[in-house]
């Protein structure tokens, strides 16, 4: 821990206030974390994100959370595909394809004057 506090203190992801003793007792802590007197950033951008407006930009990109298990797993949703060569899934990247559902279209129109 000592040795990830020092290369990366003053980076965008400081480790350098947090040690054991701290993650334990506070139950975890977040980084950016740059002294031992800093509690975390739990919310590294709910100010803002470093641009001239203060909005995220976003290249064409779909985030889904992928660390909990069960049906809620994200990479169900994903392509079973493996590195060659360390053979780890493929589960970060793969093609998307967003469609609204069509009960959420059948919804929505039933509150407007469509008529169907």
């Amino acid at each position: 821990m000592d040795e990830l506090g020092r290369a990366s203190a003053g980076g965008p992801a400081d480790y350098s206030g947090m040690n054991y003793r701290k993650i334990e007792r506070s139950g975890g802590v977040f980084w950016p974390c740059p002294d031992e007197s800093h509690p975390g950033t739990p919310r590294m951008f709910a100010d803002g994100f470093p641009t001239l407006d203060g909005r995220a930009r976003f290249h064409d990109t779909l985030f889904v959370p992928f660390h909990w298990g069960g049906r809620q797993a994200a990479n169900r949703l994903t392509n079973p595909a493996l590195d060659p060569v360390s053979r780890m899934p493929e589960f970060k990247v793969c093609a998307t394809r967003i469609e609204t559902p069509a009960e959420t279209l059948i919804e929505s129109h039933s509150h407007s004057s469509l008529p169907f």
